[in-house]
């Protein structure tokens, strides 16, 4: 009897963490997984690396020690396109037939501002990561030999665009490792961090306006500037434009604000215009069988609620055991379970020795909530070894200055 074979597209969290599901549950079935890469990466950790906070070769695995087990086929391979009505899959010079499709593809940066791919440095994957960090270090270096007052200001002026989590955090970071190597640049006495958030809020669907504040007093102490209600119209080499006729000048632009789903040509089309799938409370495509998505490219709602879940990695790893459950359900002809998504919480680190958190609604703040947020995102990282390496990173960064090298 032929082995079931399930298809999986992507190895981020909704993919990987799908796939690892489907092996504790199934032992008959073939499980293959397609990525561009051969490694996982922990996106949470991307604004530590690119401010010296953490090792870029600590927060990426590789997916074939993770998948060792024999139910598992990994091939690195790109994507070209799907065949729904063949049950087909093709990338590189080769293809593959499938009986059940896990679309798990994630998303890519959002170049919706004028100007933004050309001058702007986004923060998606570990590669915009390194050129995060090789960017502040080259402009604080160009900046010690300048003679212009004009070119200084405009290489020690850092933007952040976007005032989610992501926003927040990597602002926060930028200004922890400005403070620690400004002594080593002595003709400079000063820099300037601006959080650029378009709506009247930061982070405004994760916390609540206690959060907000305490956040933003923290940024504050950290000489953040944030301006909300400010959208960025256009994006210049040496300038940043916004709705509000404010002009910053500055070379070092950081993109965290949006982003769009990735996308693969398929017959038939099954996305809607923005590129997003549409899928049920089961994760089922619309209009295909044995079709399912999840993830950042798929469109997600819990009963009654009109505005699609947030595009979280602790959503992502729900939906994936989620997943995993139906599918064995369906196996054993059992009624699947309506996915509901509810929140564990949120912990978004603003620096060092300080977070915040809220927690089955309690709300948790400084240092304790700072620990609290190593201790989960530790919890999360897949295999022992790589705990204690990330570990030992953190506990070695508490008595000593971070890595302030470009590469």
């Amino acid at each position: 009897m032929k082995m079931e074979r399930i298809v999986i597209l992507g190895a981020g969290f909704a993919g990987l963490y799908t796939a690892l599901n489907l092996g504790k549950k199934f032992q008959n079935k073939k499980i293959v997984v397609i990525n561009k890469n051969n490694y996982f990466l922990f996106t949470p950790l991307l604004h530590e690396v690119a401010t010296g906070a953490q090792n870029r070769h600590n927060i990426t695995f590789e997916i074939r020690k993770i998948l060792k087990d024999r139910l598992f086929e990994f091939y690195k391979a790109e994507i070209k396109r799907i065949d729904f009505s063949q049950k087909k899959v093709f990338f590189d010079n080769s293809s593959i037939d499938y009986d059940k499709l896990i679309i798990a593809i994630g998303s890519r940066a959002s170049y919706n501002i004028k100007g933004a791919r050309e001058y702007s440095f986004p923060l998606k994957d570990i590669q915009d990561s390194i050129k995060i960090k090789n960017k502040i270090i080259d402009s604080m270096e160009k900046a010690s030999v300048s003679s212009s007052q004009e070119e200084i200001e405009k290489l020690t002026t850092f933007i952040v665009m976007g005032g989610g989590p992501t926003g927040v955090e990597l602002s926060a970071e930028i200004s922890q490792l400005l403070k620690e190597i400004l002594p080593y640049y002595p003709k400079l006495n000063k820099v300037k961090i601006h959080l650029i958030q378009r709506n009247q809020k930061v982070m405004p669907e994760l916390l609540h306006d206690r959060c907000i504040q305490l956040t933003l007093k923290e940024l504050k102490k950290k000489n953040v500037n944030v301006l909300v209600n400010s959208e960025v119209r256009e994006i210049l080499e040496d300038r940043v434009i916004l709705n509000n006729q404010i002009t910053i000048k500055t070379f070092n632009k950081f993109l965290t604000a949006g982003v769009i789903p990735n996308t693969i040509p398929a017959i038939p089309k099954l996305t809607d215009d923005h590129g997003f799938y549409k899928v049920n409370e089961f994760f089922e495509v619309e209009n295909i069988k044995n079709v399912y998505a999840i993830g950042d490219c798929a469109l997600n709602y819990n009963p009654g609620n009109d505005k699609p879940n947030p595009k979280l990695a602790q959503l992502a790893v729900k939906q994936a055991k989620h997943l995993a459950k139906n599918l064995y359900l369906e196996g054993k002809n059992k009624k699947k379970i309506p996915f509901i998504f509810k929140p564990d919480g949120f912990l978004v680190s603003v620096g060092s020795w300080w977070a915040i958190a809220e927690v089955k609604n309690k709300l948790i703040k400084g240092k304790f909530a700072w620990w609290l947020w190593r201790t989960i995102y530790l919890s999360k990282i897949i295999g022992v070894k790589n705990k204690i390496r990330i570990g030992i990173e953190w506990f070695i960064l508490l008595f000593s200055k971070r890595d302030a090298s470009a590469v």
